[in-house]
């Protein structure tokens, strides 16, 4: 496709950790899930997978960490069709969401920062620099 629009995003990486459970727990109380699954997640991931499905030429900048987590999402959005030249390895962890789901879809999340905290102003500039013709840049508020 000659004329697909240049989309850069960036943003979070992260691997999103769900448990599935009857309801969810109350403060102090341990329940029993009955499901557990791992998925590439985060919001600026989530974006350039769409894009890049819907053919749209993407790269994507952002921060991982050098762990199991990171590369299970470089060779995600890699499959996806997204340009991961200008995602950056820190030392530490992935970003991570610990989310539980109960089963009347009620859900809660915690969101630990980890790599994308590491996001700087260069690592946008060495995206941004690869673009010599005009695109979209999407951003969401999930990086530095």
């Amino acid at each position: 496709m000659k004329n697909r629009k240049t989309v850069v995003v960036v943003g979070s990486l992260n691997m999103d950790l769900v448990a599935c459970a009857p309801r969810l727990p109350q403060k102090g109380e341990t329940i029993f899930g009955k499901e557990f699954a791992t998925f590439p997640g985060g919001k600026g991931a989530n974006q350039a997978v769409a894009a890049g499905k819907l053919g749209a030429k993407v790269y994507m900048a952002g921060c991982i960490g050098r762990d199991g987590f990171g590369n299970e999402l470089m060779a995600s959005l890699r499959s996806n069709q997204v340009n991961t030249d200008f995602i950056r390895q820190v030392d530490g962890s992935t970003g991570t969401a610990l989310i539980t789901v109960a089963d009347d879809g009620a859900n809660t999340i915690v969101v630990v920062g980890g790599a994308n905290m590491e996001c700087k102003p260069i690592d946008v500039d060495r995206a941004l620099a690869c673009c010599l013709e005009p695109g979209i840049l999407l951003v969401q508020n999930e990086v530095p």
